[in-house]
C-alpha cells in the first residue's frame, strides 16, 4: 500500500486550460467577415480553374476543324485564322460561363456572336460592350468584335479592338492571352511582323506556361517565314520538350501543332 501511495504521489498533476473568454460580438462579427472573405476567395478560385477547364475542353473540340484551316492555309492567313479560332473559343467559353443573373446579358454576348456576316457581328458585339461599359462581359465582347473585324478584313479595326482590351488592367490569363493573340494576329494581316513579334513577346512574358507555349510559336512561324528557320526550329523544339516534360497534360492540341511545324521546318 505504501508504495502504491508513493507513486500515486509522483504521479504529475496537470493544471486542467484556462477557459477560452466568450468572444465579443465585435470579435464574432470579425470572424465572419473573414470566414466569409475566405470562402469567396476559395470559390472565385475554383470558377478560375473550371473556366480554364471549359476553355481545354472546348479548344480539343475545335481541334480537327482547326488543323484542317492550318492544312488549308499557308503563311500568314494560317496564324490569322489560328487566332481567329482561338477568340472564338474564348467567347463559347464566356457564354457558357455567365449564368444565373447575368443570363440575359450573356444571351445578348452569344446572340451578337451569332450573326453570321462578319462586319454585322462586329456591331453588334461593338454594341454590347458599350452597353456593358466596365464589366467584364464587355471585354469577351470586345474580343468577339475584333475577331469578327479579322473575318471581315478589317485588320486596322481588329488591332484597335484587341489593343483596347489589353490595355485593361484587370484581366484573367486567359482574357490577356487571348487580347494579345489576337493584337499579334491582326498585326500579321496587316504585314506588321515586327509589331506582332512584340506581342507575342509581351504574351511569353504572361506566368501560363500555355501562353508562353503559344506565343513562342507564333515567333518561331513569323521567324521561319522571314527565312531564320535555324532559330525557328530551335524555339519549337524547347516547346515541344517542356510539353514532353508536363506528361500526358502536355500532349494536346498545341504538342500537335508543335511536332506539326517542326517538321514542316525539317527541310528548311
Amino acid at each position: 500500500m505504501t508504495g502504491e501511495n508513493e507513486r500515486d504521489d509522483q504521479t504529475p498533476q496537470t493544471t486542467p486550460p484556462p477557459a477560452e473568454k466568450p468572444l465579443t460580438r465585435g470579435e464574432r462579427l470579425r470572424r465572419e467577415r473573414e470566414a466569409k472573405a475566405k470562402a469567396k476567395a476559395e470559390k472565385r478560385g475554383r470558377e478560375a480553374e473550371l473556366r480554364e477547364e471549359k476553355a481545354i475542353e472546348v479548344a480539343e473540340r475545335a481541334r480537327e476543324v482547326t488543323q484542317q484551316v492550318m492544312r488549308e492555309s499557308g503563311g500568314k492567313i494560317a496564324a490569322v485564322l489560328f487566332g481567329v479560332l482561338l477568340l472564338l473559343v474564348g467567347i463559347a467559353v464566356a457564354a457558357d460561363m455567365m449564368a444565373g443573373a447575368r443570363e440575359e446579358r450573356a444571351r445578348a454576348l452569344a446572340e451578337a456572336d451569332a450573326v453570321e456576316a462578319p462586319a454585322a457581328r462586329a456591331e453588334a458585339l461593338r454594341k454590347v460592350a458599350a452597353e456593358n461599359e466596365g464589366k467584364e462581359l464587355a471585354v469577351w465582347a470586345r474580343l468577339g468584335e475584333g475577331s469578327a473585324q479579322l473575318e471581315a478584313g478589317d485588320a486596322a479595326a481588329a488591332e484597335a479592338a484587341f489593343a483596347d482590351v489589353e490595355k485593361h488592367k484587370e484581366l484573367s490569363t486567359l482574357e490577356r492571352r487571348l487580347a494579345l493573340e489576337g493584337l499579334a494576329a491582326a498585326r500579321l494581316a496587316k504585314g506588321d511582323a515586327e509589331g506582332a513579334k512584340k506581342a507575342f513577346e509581351r504574351l511569353a512574358e504572361i506566368d501560363d506556361d500555355a501562353a508562353k507555349n503559344a506565343a513562342e510559336l507564333g515567333l518561331a512561324r513569323i521567324l521561319a517565314g522571314e527565312g531564320k528557320t535555324d532559330v525557328a526550329r530551335k524555339i519549337v523544339s524547347g516547346v515541344i520538350a517542356r510539353l514532353k516534360q508536363a506528361g500526358r497534360e502536355g500532349r494536346g492540341y498545341t504538342f500537335e501543332e508543335a511536332e506539326a511545324l517542326a517538321s514542316s521546318l525539317q527541310g528548311g
